[in-house]
């Protein structure tokens, strides 16, 4: 009889015999899911992975080891990726909710296969290029006293606005509080990243149009808000006024995509100049950051500088609430003098 995931959890470095005698599986269908370290031991992560391959395998499809192996790995980048860009938001996951985020993307990719593992397409959303262990720390220079500190959301208990509620779509009306909004969220987001992966914008002036912002956009929150994909209608003390949200807009893609065509910029240096860009015009009423995060990093990868996304910080040391105090202090930076060497530097860090 398989045992329970807390069961299994209680040794959390078994050898890789002991671990596929526990789960009830054999030692070469085990290895050929990778999930094992160099000592040949399970680390209490591995042991989780390995428990949700077994999950998966249980669907009514045909997926290999290696298959399952892949789309956990997919989904682990995947969920670590939407952490990071909440945390810089100031809203931090659980390792719990990440759990269910990572778990929810697995089945839904597993879902969807129809082909082998090979056919899954690029992995765009890996935050290191390299296992996390040997990713050399990079060293930030410190900030100065006068950055805002600005901690992340840390009660769960806090209660989502009646206004709030009210733009939810029907499905999560009985929703009370903001840390489900934030994990109902993620896994919207988690969704989009899947449909990016399998529908990725060709070209920059594929991406820079509109439409397809407002798409991305849409993708991300639809599962969650009434106004997913929508301009804002109101005013807000970040961003231009609504009447003003197309024209502006349409400026800065024709802009970004005359300095693409003639490499005004650094291909990095555009991409964070874009950034910026996008979010002081604040389009939709909420998922600014996060939407301009994500087609930024679409940006970068469709003028072929680099098929991994910006990092902000996420391999400097920094706890969330550092990197998203320097991610706003950059920003400010970038909008009271016009410099952006330090909302780039953080965005390769």
């Amino acid at each position: 009889m398989r045992r329970t995931l807390s069961q299994t959890r209680k040794q959390a470095r078994l050898s890789k015999d002991a671990l596929a005698d526990r789960l009830g599986v054999t030692v070469s269908w085990l290895s050929a899911l990778e999930l094992d370290d160099d000592n040949g031991v399970a680390p209490a992560a591995m042991v989780e992975r390995a428990m949700l391959a077994l999950d998966l395998a249980s669907l009514d499809i045909v997926a290999s080891a290696e298959d399952l192996s892949a789309a956990i790995q997919r989904a682990t980048d995947i969920a670590g990726y939407v952490r990071l860009h909440m945390s810089l938001e100031g809203r931090e996951l659980t390792d719990e909710a990440v759990a269910r985020i990572m778990r929810k993307t697995a089945f839904t990719m597993v879902a969807k296969m129809e082909q082998p593992t090979g056919k899954l397409g690029p992995n765009y959303y890996r935050l290191n290029d390299s296992p996390e262990s040997s990713c050399k720390t990079v060293e930030l220079p410190p900030l100065p006293s006068v950055a805002e500190h600005t901690p992340a959301r840390g009660d769960t208990n806090i209660r989502l606005a009646e206004e709030d509620r009210e733009s939810l779509v029907p499905a999560l009306s009985g929703i009370q509080l903001l840390a489900e909004v934030d994990e109902w969220e993620s896994i919207n987001i988690a969704s989009a990243l899947i449909w990016l992966q399998s529908h990725p914008y060709s070209t920059s002036t594929e991406l820079l149009d509109v439409i397809a912002l407002r798409e991305i956009h849409k993708r991300m929150f639809e599962d969650v808000w009434t106004w997913a994909g929508r301009f804002r209608r109101r005013e807000t003390n970040i961003g231009v006024s609504p009447d003003q949200i197309t024209t502006q807009l349409a400026v800065l893609l024709g802009n970004t995509e005359e300095q693409v065509s003639q490499n005004t910029f650094s291909p990095e240096e555009l991409c964070v100049r874009f950034h910026f860009a996008l979010v002081s015009i604040h389009c939709f009423p909420n998922g600014n950051g996060r939407h301009a995060r994500l087609v930024t990093d679409e940006l970068r990868r469709t003028i072929g500088q680099s098929g991994l996304p910006f990092t902000w910080g996420c391999r400097s040391g920094l706890s969330g609430a550092d990197r998203r105090r320097r991610y706003l202090h950059a920003l400010r930076v970038a909008d009271t003098s016009g410099r952006f060497d330090e909302l780039l530097e953080l965005a390769l860090a």
